[in-house]
């Protein structure tokens, strides 16, 4: 009751305590505690069933994961592969850019872009 009431605006605040008052007329605070103590106790009073599942025999660590990669590099021997690229831009013609300067006519004001 103290926090349902306990309200900053005063208007609310006074709305609040007069709905708790009628409230109170009607026994309403107490239905409600009955009812959170019965639902309380009822629960409360209902054994757990707890489903106890057999566990399967465990396999070993080094089964689950199968064969290692370091045996299978060893089996395979010395292959023909090519290395893995790191990735990136692929390879192309590169292109040379000319001088600023071999450009007649600009001068080094137009060629600043601030």
């Amino acid at each position: 009751m103290l926090q349902y009431t306990a309200c900053t605006n005063p208007t609310e605040n006074a709305a609040r305590k007069e709905r708790m008052r009628q409230a109170e007329e009607y026994g309403e605070p107490e239905e409600t505690t009955i009812q959170m103590v019965r639902a309380a106790m009822l629960t409360a009073e209902q054994p757990r069933e707890e489903v106890i599942t057999e566990a399967s025999p465990r396999k070993p660590a080094l089964q689950r994961l199968g064969p290692s990669l370091i045996q299978d590099a060893l089996d395979a021997g010395p292959s023909n592969r090519k290395e893995k690229r790191k990735p990136g831009r692929p390879p192309g013609a590169k292109m040379v850019r000319e001088s600023p300067l071999a450009l007649g006519g600009i001068s080094a004001r137009k060629r600043k872009w601030e």
